[in-house]
């Protein structure tokens, strides 16, 4: 769905009346006080609205899978991330032997090293916070 066309039913939806609609007698088209939507003031925004409903609702419905499509590929891909990056931190942990005597070499080696770890725990420690960011959003 491009934003042309998704601003164009937001356009048709703030021009329909508010609130909620009811179908009434012989299937006429209400809002919550009785009304009939199709008459006076608002009746050209209304049937716009309803005119477009057919298709602006499958299509806003096709969106929502698409994202939530998309958002659990991410996920997947973040969760596959996080285990390479767990993997590397362990083996850059167990790596190297702290009783050898550190020269110029060694003291750069595990300075790179050390810079390493800090850097993927940094990472995870932002992938958490995403991760619970989420569930507090979806919770909501």
């Amino acid at each position: 769905m491009d934003a042309k066309y998704l601003a164009e039913i937001k356009v048709r939806e703030q021009s329909a009346t508010p609130g909620e609609w009811k179908i009434g007698i012989s299937s006429l088209i209400t809002d919550g006080k009785g009304a009939a939507l199709f008459a006076g003031k608002g009746a050209k925004g209304n049937a716009d609205f309803i005119a477009h409903a057919r298709t602006d609702v499958p299509a806003l419905i096709a969106e929502i899978e698409l994202i939530d499509e998309e958002r659990t590929v991410s996920k997947m891909e973040i969760a596959t991330l996080k285990k390479v990056l767990e993997e590397e931190l362990a083996d850059l942990t167990t790596v190297g032997s702290t009783d050898e005597k550190e020269n110029y070499t060694t003291g750069y080696r595990n300075g790179h090293r050390n810079g390493r770890i800090e850097l993927i725990k940094q990472i995870l420690k932002i992938s958490d916070g995403a991760v619970k960011q989420e569930e507090k959003d979806n919770a909501k």
